[in-house]
């Protein structure tokens, strides 16, 4: 219930966890207003934003569709890609936009809040985003596994106003834990720690260090002349 206080929230998590059905849902909660945390007004401008088209048109708007009433079904506009949801004694606009549009895509509107389904490649447009709620107070929520490991995400996460919750792959009890044994047994040890545990790690290049050697000798428990400490670039 206390995230529902934060101006944004960040849901960071491996693979196969359910984080892109929970961004989805949120919003069907706003516009029909039933969310638990958070009032909504009855008309309002919302907007799902997907790393592109074929990520919204796969995955984003049909999850939104799953869960939103279909009573709230009023009409589809392919061509704007664009939601109208009317039924009891509310409105709302649902945009779906890519972070493949230009900035100008981003500015000028007036929204209620924004879901954002993965860390944005262009990062300017998350600023504009968020620009655009300052008009009517609104919130956004974003959903993704830092498969990038870039450091404006993790500062993002760490926000005073944000709030971040993190969860593993085996956390999630629909998935058969000796299938997820098997696919953690066949990544690099910084992708599982990624995927598998929901782990936030920087990536900033091939290391010239091996990470995990790294991490002991800045707790001091192995010497830094220790053989094998160095590895290939």
């Amino acid at each position: 219930m206390a995230a529902g206080k934060y101006k944004g929230r960040v849901a960071l998590g491996a693979n196969r966890i359910g984080k892109s059905e929970n961004g989805a849902f949120e919003c069907a909660l706003a516009v029909t207003g039933m969310h638990p945390c958070r009032e909504f007004p009855e008309c309002g401008t919302g907007w799902i934003i997907g790393l592109d088209n074929p990520m919204i048109r796969d995955i984003d708007r049909p999850l939104f569709e799953k869960f939103l009433p279909s009573r709230f079904k009023t009409k589809f506009y392919k061509q704007d890609n664009l939601w109208v949801c009317k039924s009891d004694s509310r409105e709302w606009i649902i945009n779906f936009k890519s972070t493949e549009m230009g900035r100008d895509k981003f500015q000028g509107a007036k929204i209620d809040f924004a879901w954002v389904d993965e860390e944005p490649k262009r990062t300017e447009l998350f600023s504009e985003m968020e620009a655009r709620l300052v008009d009517r107070g609104g919130v956004w929520w974003m959903t993704a596994t830092p498969v990038r490991g870039t450091a404006w995400l993790k500062s993002m996460s760490e926000r005073h106003d944000v709030f971040t919750t993190f969860a593993g792959m085996r956390e999630n009890p629909y998935l058969p834990i000796e299938e997820v044994e098997h696919y953690a047994s066949t990544l690099p040890e910084d992708e599982r720690a990624v995927r598998i545990d929901g782990k936030y790690i920087i990536f900033g290049g091939n290391p010239v260090f091996d990470r995990s050697t790294l991490l002991r000798i800045m707790e001091g428990l192995v010497d830094e002349g220790e053989e094998g400490v160095l590895v290939a670039a």
